[in-house]
């Protein structure tokens, strides 16, 4: 970090790390430089990021601070060592709502993790006494003066403090290519590549289940609802809509609206490239019924200020045998239209497609096996790993699951990966001014 600067008297400064993070781009900082107490945070990261809200005037959101006025670009990771046993780094995410002028950490970002191991390295927050371990996809090693093996690649387990999801971080071992080519490090001072972002039993972090409970089901009843009928008024017509939907909890809470059951106008708007108020009232609206559906929010104006969970996307399972693809998804964030799709948002569609019975379920095929369990006979599959391959509006992401059937007939995602890089913008002092 940059010594600090001279500074205004109403200004104040923090060390932070500004990085491309997969597809996100974002402030990095370490939890140290913030108040003990987090709910001092959001007066210091909104300055930071200039977050007033077009509620307060601000017609160009995020100009007078570092944001980039889009949900990608709006974010904050918060990075410290962590004390848990099992675990290297702790990591806070937060989604700064540029239009609405506050925060928000009911949620995770998959792609921002993608940077934490590599801003943890460049910062000191990880050495070879960390813990952290040699990646079992690791063959290559060298042996140093000491006569200790490093290897190549390094697991780094990060836990996310919103939701206590744990992150695998499949990254290249900087000591390692210190020993073999000892000039090789200015590449980690580029890009860093081959980032595997791992998911660990990603399934019901913030809802309990993979899928909510059927709401005719009792108390005691584990039944699952995998298809789900939203009822809304159409946003261009006000007529009643009706749209078959996956909600899931899986990554992050996500909506996953059937697109064969939009209407004739979405589509038309898609294929002209816009988003009218109609279609974004007709997304929200659906967002904001599945909230209530899924208990997140207890009402109507509770739903619609959460605005980062549930996240939704129309999604379209391929049907051609051989198809190229196995998905088509268009993807929203903040109210607006998604450039590619979340990394959260892809460990979603993928374990929608591992699982029969969803609005992806025609791409899903799962052999089984029958199992006795002494009360009944159910289906059961041992862990089966298969990669999906989902197409969103600038490419393709590939999506790797392990997943199982349980006797009890609910399926379990052991774990979803999807491969990342990430790259330091500027280091140094960030400033900002609470008024």
């Amino acid at each position: 970090m940059l010594p600090p600067t001279n500074r205004l008297p109403k200004e104040s400064t923090i060390p932070a790390v500004w990085m491309r993070s997969g597809t996100s781009k974002g402030l990095f900082l370490h939890r140290e430089h913030l108040p003990a107490d987090e709910t001092k945070w959001e007066s210091i990261l909104l300055a930071l990021m200039g977050s007033k809200g077009t509620q307060a005037g601000e017609n160009a959101p995020q100009t007078d601070g570092l944001g980039g006025g889009t949900s990608t670009t709006s974010k904050v990771a918060v990075v410290g060592r962590s004390s848990q046993p099992g675990i290297d780094l702790e990591y806070s995410f937060v989604q700064v709502d540029f239009k609405a002028g506050r925060t928000d950490r009911s949620g995770t970002c998959g792609n921002m993790v993608a940077g934490v191991g590599p801003f943890a390295w460049d910062q000191h927050l990880l050495d070879r006494s960390s813990g952290w371990s040699s990646s079992s996809s690791s063959t290559a090693v060298v042996v140093d003066g000491d006569g200790e093996e490093i290897p190549a690649m390094i697991d780094i387990r990060v836990l996310d403090t919103n939701t206590s999801q744990v992150f695998r971080l499949t990254m290249p071992n900087p000591y390692y290519y210190h020993h073999t080519h000892p000039d090789s490090l200015s590449m980690f001072a580029a890009t860093w590549e081959a980032i595997k972002v791992t998911m660990v039993q990603p399934g019901g972090q913030m809802m309990g289940a993979l899928f909510p409970k059927k709401e005719s089901s009792s108390s005691n009843s584990t039944e699952e609802e995998r298809t789900t009928v939203l009822e809304i008024p159409c946003g261009w017509t006000g007529q009643l809509l009706r749209v078959r939907a996956t909600l899931i909890d899986c990554g992050n809470p996500f909506v996953l609206v059937a697109a064969a059951d939009m209407p004739a106008q979405y589509h038309q708007e898609q294929q002209d490239a816009l988003f009218s108020d109609a279609a974004r009232l007709t997304v929200e609206t659906l967002r904001r019924a599945a909230s209530l559906r899924l208990g997140l929010a207890t009402s109507w104006d509770a739903a619609a200020h959460q605005r980062t969970v549930p996240k939704i996307a129309v999604v379209t399972p391929a049907t051609a045998a051989g198809a190229s693809v196995d998905a088509t998804v268009t993807a929203y964030s903040l109210g607006d239209l998604h450039p590619t799709i979340q990394l959260t948002g892809a460990v979603a569609l993928a374990a929608a497609l591992s699982v029969p019975g969803t609005v992806l379920a025609a791409a899903a095929a799962a052999s089984t096996i029958k199992v006795d369990n002494g009360s009944h006979t159910s289906s059961y599959a041992p862990p089966t790993s298969r990669t999906w391959r989902i197409a969103h509006p600038r490419g393709t992401v590939k999506v790797e699951t392990v997943s199982s059937r349980l006797a009890d007939g609910s399926y379990c995602i052991e774990s979803a990966s999807v491969m990342r890089t990430a790259r330091k913008l500027f280091e140094g002092q960030a400033f900002y001014c609470l008024k």
